[in-house]
């Protein structure tokens, strides 16, 4: 689950709003002991509230930033597949980086629900990048979602955690 954590020794992915902020944040991530496996320097819209604290000089995104972000530069179909997966009980290496492709997760919790997407995107309503995320979390249904934790539940390897 997206929650607060000082660990060590993790291979992080590095998300900045620009070069200087990407560089402080590695190296601040670098001096707790974490190597940093990739960098992204985001230049679309950040809604408030997108990110948690990470520790000393790095935060986290939240499961509302995270899903914005993947929906907002995927195509339609593997928008709602990030959508199904934030919206269901099962995680692939899609939302979770520690598993290998063709491997699963069962969740005993969704990590975020259709109504604490939209409300997040809410001050952020008039962005092109938003609306169409909006849009497209409306439409993943119960019935998207079973579909999919089937697909993967019969497709891919389940991981003891």
């Amino acid at each position: 689950m997206f929650e607060e954590k000082f660990v060590h020794n993790e291979k992080l992915h590095i998300l900045a709003t620009s070069e200087e902020e990407e560089r402080y944040m590695s190296e601040c991530a670098k001096s707790m002991g974490n190597d940093v496996r990739k960098t992204t320097v985001w230049d679309g819209i950040v809604p408030p509230n997108s990110y948690m604290p990470y520790g000393f000089g790095v935060r986290m995104s939240t499961p509302e930033y995270f899903l914005f972000r993947k929906m907002a530069r995927s195509n339609d179909i593997d928008a709602r597949t990030y959508a199904c997966e934030m919206f269901g009980h099962v995680g692939t290496s899609l939302t979770c980086t520690y598993l290998e492709d063709g491997e699963f997760v069962k969740l005993d919790e969704p990590r975020l629900t259709v109504d604490e997407m939209l409300i997040y995107l809410t001050p952020v309503a008039d962005d092109r990048d938003a609306r169409r995320v909006a849009r497209l979390v409306m439409g993943v249904t119960e019935n998207l979602i079973d579909g999919y934790e089937r697909f993967v539940s019969g497709c891919y390897n389940q991981v003891e955690e």
